[in-house]
């Protein structure tokens, strides 16, 4: 209904929540690991609890980093091409939100948000973390 236009809507502030999660949540994986006492055998519970942990924490915080970016994504998606107050900046969206409905504005949905995050980046660094592990230990078996 709205042409090829309507498939990129919403890459700019995607984009901008994507690199920032990111960044966010390996640096703060990379920081906790390194703060926590080193685990010897990388297979053991206390090994594969401390990345869930770490994984959890570091998902939780990059997505109190990252919501105002997802509530302009969403208010980009949600326009139609022809809207005359249609939203064309991702900064100025932002500010326009924080400047309309405040703080609140801004942090919209964030509770369902640091849910899905905080599991889904404790899951997938301890799915992570354990597949190098055995592909490091099938290596050394039969190399």
């Amino acid at each position: 209904d709205e042409g090829l236009c309507a498939l990129s809507r919403g890459l700019g502030p995607t984009i901008w929540r994507n690199s920032i999660w990111n960044t966010v949540y390996f640096g703060l994986m990379q920081w906790m690991k390194e703060s926590l006492p080193t685990v010897d055998d990388p297979h053991s519970f206390r090994a594969v609890a401390q990345t869930m942990t770490t994984g959890f924490f570091a998902g939780v915080i990059a997505t109190c980093f990252n919501a105002p970016f997802d509530v302009v994504k969403s208010r980009f998606q949600q326009q139609r091409i022809d809207d005359v107050d249609r939203h064309k900046s991702t900064l100025a969206t932002l500010s326009r939100i924080y400047k309309h409905e405040g703080i609140n504005g801004c942090y919209r949905g964030i509770q369902p948000k640091i849910l899905r995050m905080g599991i889904g980046g404790a899951v997938s660094m301890t799915m992570f973390e354990c597949c190098c592990n055995a592909y490091d230990k099938y290596h050394q078996k039969y190399n």
